[in-house]
């Protein structure tokens, strides 16, 4: 049995079209909406990266100041440490009322003792030498802080050393006394000078230089 279909062929063709139109605005919906989930996430992502971007800038920032400070702080202590070598330089100096007490002990009676003399190492060996152009030095190392600071300089070493000049009766009496002077814990490396013989109160003498190293005395005051 044949079916009779009375709908006209512009209605369906109207339905087809309407759910076509409809089809196709579903998709350009879910694409639209796809796109303003895309900007909403970007947009968000974006904000996060600019917030991070910021703080490795105050990061950055501190990071700088830190290590400003660290140069100012190494220089300090560069400062500090040579001003400790100095005061153990100056605490540890020679005393010179020990050396002169145990020179007189191990003196003979018969060697006199014409001229002493001792060089002692001293603040001009830990200081800089003074120019006019100081101030501007300070002021210009003032503004050179971003400079890395060199290696802690050491004050040179400076070892005492006597010397002794005189005459003696005879030239055992010589070699008795820089003995004397090389078995005491006060003095080191003795070496002795002959010189020709002289008169001393109305006596042949023999004339002597005696130059030998002072030992450090540890925890001497002045």
């Amino acid at each position: 049995m044949s079916e009779c279909d009375f709908i006209p062929d512009h209605y369906r063709q109207e339905r087809a079209f309407g759910r076509s139109i409809r089809v196709r605005v579903s998709g350009i919906g879910v694409i639209l909406f796809i796109m303003v989930l895309w900007c909403v996430a970007h947009a968000h992502r974006l904000a996060s990266a600019e917030a991070m971007q910021s703080e490795i800038s105050l990061q950055c920032d501190q990071v700088e100041a830190n290590a400003a400070k660290k140069r100012v702080m190494d220089s300090q202590l560069a400062e500090l440490r040579n001003r400790q070598h100095l005061i153990e330089k100056l605490s540890d100096r020679t005393s010179l009322v020990l050396v002169f007490s145990e020179l007189s002990r191990r003196q003979p009676d018969t060697v006199v003792l014409t001229d002493v003399t001792i060089n002692c190492a001293s603040l001009a060996a830990f200081s800089r030498p003074a120019s006019p152009d100081s101030t501007a030095e300070i002021a210009a190392s003032d503004q050179a802080q971003d400079v890395e600071p060199e290696a802690d300089p050491q004050p040179p070493t400076m070892q005492s050393e006597l010397k002794l000049s005189g005459v003696a009766a005879a030239l055992p009496d010589i070699i008795q006394f820089a003995a004397a002077l090389e078995k005491s814990p006060l003095f080191e490396r003795v070496t002795m000078k002959v010189n020709d013989p002289t008169v001393w109160a109305d006596h042949s003498a023999e004339q002597f230089e005696l130059t030998c190293e002072l030992a450090l005395q540890r925890g001497c005051r002045p």
